[in-house]
């Protein structure tokens, strides 16, 4: 496109003609993407979601208490409880270690499981070795993968 100013008064008419079609086929997909953005919103509003003025979706809003305890009512599988222990892992822990005698995580494991301490966690050799690392002076390292109480 060469600058308006050296165009001739025909050449300008044509490049008005074509600034002009191509804005009424630009208003025309506008227009279209209007009513489908409007489509959109009336079927995020009929799932009961807000839309704040920026076009992004608001968080969820919470569920009143009642209705909650409803949906639980209705699906026993949600009502899985999380065990309650008497004690805490750390004092399972240092429980079930001795000074003399070393003990491997697995082991720690099976030990803290009999002495009534119950865990429904996937990692729990996970949750076990970082517990062994946050009892501080009060466990050992023996050994890779060996801990003692310390004393």
């Amino acid at each position: 496109m060469t600058a308006l100013n050296s165009m001739s008064i025909e050449e300008l008419l044509v490049e008005v003609q074509r600034r002009h079609k191509a804005l009424t086929k630009l208003l025309k997909q506008k227009a279209k993407l209007q009513r489908q953005w409007g489509a959109i919103e009336e079927q995020i509003s009929a799932l009961g979601s807000d839309m704040v003025p920026d076009g992004k979706a608001r968080k969820v809003r919470k569920v009143k208490r009642a209705s909650t305890a409803k949906i639980i009512k209705a699906r026993p599988a949600l009502q899985a409880k999380r065990p309650r222990n008497k004690i805490s892992l750390m004092d399972a822990v240092l429980k079930v270690l001795q000074p003399e005698q070393a003990l491997s995580i697995p082991e720690i494991i099976a030990a803290v499981n009999k002495a009534g301490y119950v865990s429904k966690s996937k990692t729990f050799a996970t949750i076990i070795g970082q517990t062994l690392k946050n009892a501080g002076d009060k466990v050992i390292r023996v050994k890779r993968g060996m801990y003692a109480l310390n004393g």
